[in-house]
């Protein structure tokens, strides 16, 4: 739902960010953030329309996008503020808000700004767990938000960056903290998000297709993020996709780019067309026969399923997937599945 407001409510501009939007209501009812350099401010809120009132401040606030590193973060008593008004008219126009309360928390980087975020809970959501969650992703949500409203540059880069990536291998891509909880994705991310055969997003987080699945896969994110290894550790995970009746492969890597800037990257390719794994199979060293079975262990399948699929025995089928193993050198039926469909892509 989203309500009109004038600027002066809150003493700044109020622009409506879609990343802003998205992420914040993933662990909050609302939230309202103000964006500060100096005298400028930008307001970001979950309820309400941009308002255009002001452009010279949102030109001279274009100082905000990049304050350098985060130095601390801590709640503040919720007081007055000049929000106070924007709060009021949301906490009335959210149905099954009763009881929910509003928590301040501070965040001051390297160049002196201060940010204000104000986050609407209801009771059974816990407020440590909020916290610590927007302490690792405001940073960089801050960023994303700001280069949506203030440039077109920002969109831009994300364009040429993830050009590639969906080019080559349509991947989804989803930048999640150490609790699984997302932080941002690429459109085939969120695509894949709305799909929900393979993943979906949750208040408690990002979830699987099953209970087992689901549990694997926090438990992998979080030893991603506390791992004592650099960039690059990555693990391989297969998650059950109810729409194909197969496994799709999830890749997980840490990216850290400070302190308190942990985050794990989840990229899940697109199926590649069988047509396309046989044919790389073959090129790779294997027989025809060898090249099918390797297009069906690709997509998960067992010997048995493998045998009904290739109309063989399931025998026929676990010795040519012993032998598919050995010839491409690989330990696992996981490690085969990601070499094909990556060179694939």
């Amino acid at each position: 739902m989203n309500v009109y407001c004038s600027p002066t409510h809150a003493g700044g501009v109020i622009k409506q960010s879609d990343k802003f939007s998205r992420t914040m209501l993933e662990f909050s009812d609302a939230a309202i953030a103000h964006v500060r350099h100096g005298e400028d401010k930008i307001v970001l809120s979950t309820h309400f329309y941009e308002s255009d009132d002001q452009p010279d401040a949102i030109m001279s606030a274009g100082a905000v996008l990049r304050p350098g590193r985060q130095i601390r973060f801590a709640s503040k008593e919720a007081g007055g503020s000049d929000s106070s008004a924007m709060k009021e008219h949301i906490s009335k126009s959210l149905t099954g808000s009763k009881g929910a309360r509003w928590h301040v928390y501070e965040s001051c980087f390297a160049d002196g700004s201060i940010d204000y975020i104000e986050v609407l809970q209801s009771r059974g959501r816990s407020p440590a767990n909020s916290e610590k969650h927007l302490q690792h992703i405001w940073p960089l949500l801050r960023e994303d938000c700001l280069s949506e409203i203030l440039t077109d540059t920002g969109k831009f880069v994300d364009d040429a960056l993830l050009w590639i990536i969906n080019d080559k291998i349509a991947s989804a891509v989803l930048v999640l903290d150490q609790s699984c909880r997302l932080v941002r994705a690429n459109t085939a991310g969120y695509e894949l998000l709305k799909v929900q055969n393979i993943l979906r997003s949750r208040g408690d987080g990002i979830c699987c297709s099953n209970s087992t699945d689901t549990a694997h896969l926090r438990k992998l994110v979080k030893e991603c993020a506390v791992s004592s290894t650099s960039n690059g550790m990555e693990k391989i995970l297969m998650l059950e996709n109810k729409s194909a009746q197969s496994l799709s492969l999830l890749s997980l890597r840490k990216f850290e780019s400070g302190p308190g800037a942990t985050m794990v990257i989840a990229m899940l390719p697109a199926p590649p067309d069988p047509k396309r794994i046989v044919m790389l199979a073959r090129e790779m060293g294997l027989t025809k026969a060898e090249a099918r079975i390797a297009s069906l262990m690709q997509l998960g399948m067992s010997n048995r399923e493998m045998a009904i699929k290739a109309k063989l025995t399931e025998q026929t089928c676990s010795t040519y997937s012993k032998r598919v193993l050995s010839k491409l050198n690989v330990n696992c039926r996981a490690e085969m599945a990601q070499l094909l469909t990556w060179q694939a892509g």
